[in-house]
């Protein structure tokens, strides 16, 4: 077995004593049924033997849980490798005892809610019905070590898969464990009742990854991929069973998808604190960085058709005359983070003659005008070529009919965007006003003198005539 810092089967057992009854009936009758049913397979050793943990008498509750383990019975020690538990005593059990268990278990897994679990294709090539011995033995460097910690680059194409695949299936088991589903608020013990419902376990993200109650909701889940398993043996290659198929494996792609559940509660906390700011500010954010992207792609392509007419280096004088942050920036709305086209924004887009009354009255969903906003350091004059190129080559690109060639319609209102680029325009571009007021507040600012690589002073004064 694969050594880690917690045992499955002892982790799993210190877990259970820190809850209540039913639920820590129905969690260890599940952990005694798959114990049974899989005993000489290549998890036998990872859990103690049944008779260890039956010491009570067959019981005839009508309620179909067993009952609680008496409180004296001292939890076994943890051990550093995924090996047997140490027992103290045997105390026989008889076959009676585990078919009780397991009749009763019965009524109480009709009860748990399963997500439904999607076949994995696999890659291999062998033909059906082809010999077994054929298929690929498995990633040399994954012998003696747990794979599901290696990283991607130290397993083979077959292994990465099936990585993703289980990972999947471990992520859903604990999905279903909580009855959560993407979208949804996520549980957590302190945030609200708890339902009445003995099957369902909720994590306590309050506390770390090797809390009780989140140690069990990750061993759960890997047992209920390994019953799956059992019941699909075709969705894992035999010669990567022994290898992925184990409780160290499966609980530790649990441990590894615990920080993105807790990022999604924290994110969901924070929405709430805040009502959703800190969200709609993060998008709107990311809209304006994705316009300008976009729009950093038109410009490189406008100023291509100029280096064309005047004899320039059109792959080099592009890259030195545009970046995503010198072009500007593009909102769809008055108020960005809200999303908010208001009124007075239309009718102050109308004023200048370029939207028609049609335009100014769409629907929010139609209305497709941005205002574009000149960054507070460039000058006026450059401000004006660029976007005197870029109009005339959306113009082209339209009338070539192209896949989304419509060029749309933005609108100056004079406005400045006060986004400061991390690379340093050139001098000349600069406003001169900002650069004696404004520029002695960002000490840290690298001016450039010089011209761009490629471009000669006389394009330069085309780009700023006053020059």
């Amino acid at each position: 077995m694969y050594s880690q810092s917690l045992s499955p089967a002892t982790d799993f057992l210190q877990a259970l004593a820190s809850i209540p009854e039913p639920l820590r009936s129905i969690e260890k009758a599940r952990l005694l049924q798959w114990m049974t049913g899989t005993r000489g397979s290549n998890e036998a050793g990872v859990f103690p033997d049944p008779t260890t943990l039956t010491q009570e008498t067959a019981s005839t509750q009508s309620s179909g849980f067993m009952p609680t383990p008496p409180e004296n019975i001292a939890s076994p020690p943890v051990s550093s490798d995924d090996t047997t538990l140490q027992k103290d005593g045997e105390v026989s059990a008889s076959q009676t005892n585990i078919g009780d268990l397991h009749r009763r278990l019965k009524a109480i897994e009709e009860a748990v809610v399963h997500p439904p679990n999607k076949r994995r294709k696999t890659r291999s090539k062998i033909e059906v019905g082809g010999d077994s011995s054929s298929l690929p033995p498995p990633f040399r460097s994954t012998n003696g070590v747990n794979p599901a910690q290696l990283q991607r680059w130290e397993l083979d194409e077959n292994e990465l898969d099936l990585k993703r695949y289980l990972q999947a299936q471990v992520r859903n088991q604990m999905y279903a464990a909580m009855q959560y589903k993407v979208g949804d608020k996520m549980p957590c013990h302190g945030d609200g009742p708890k339902p009445d419902d003995p099957n369902l376990l909720w994590p306590d993200f309050r506390q770390n990854i090797n809390g009780e109650t989140n140690r069990l909701l990750q061993m759960r889940a890997a047992m209920m991929v390994l019953e799956d398993s059992k019941n699909h043996p075709e969705a894992v290659q035999e010669a990567y069973r022994s290898k992925w198929l184990t409780s160290a494996v499966l609980v530790q792609l649990a441990r590894i998808s615990w920080p993105h559940l807790k990022q999604v509660w924290n994110q969901q906390r924070l929405e709430a604190a805040d009502g959703g700011a800190a969200k709609r500010k993060s998008a709107s954010a990311g809209r304006r960085a994705e316009k300008r992207r976009t729009h950093t792609g038109q410009m490189r392509n406008a100023i291509r058709d100029f280096c064309m007419e005047h004899d320039l280096d059109a792959e080099r004088v592009p890259l030195e005359l545009v970046d995503d942050q010198w072009v500007g920036e593009e909102w769809s709305g008055d108020d960005e983070e809200e999303g908010l086209k208001t009124s007075k924004w239309r009718e102050r887009l109308y004023a200048t003659g370029k939207l028609t009354a049609d335009e100014r009255d769409e629907e929010d969903a139609l209305f497709s005008v941005l205002e574009i906003k000149r960054p507070e350091w460039m000058n006026l004059e450059v401000w004006s070529w660029y976007q005197s190129i870029h109009a005339r080559y959306m113009k082209k690109v339209a009338s070539n009919g192209k896949p989304g060639s419509k060029p749309g319609k933005r609108v100056d209102l004079g406005r400045t965007s006060s986004l400061l680029p991390a690379n340093e325009p050139f001098d000349f571009m600069l406003d001169d006003q900002w650069v004696k007021d404004e520029m002695p507040r960002v000490p840290d600012w690298v001016r450039k003198p010089g011209l761009p690589e490629g471009v000669p002073e006389s394009i330069i004064r085309m780009i700023r005539p006053s020059l």
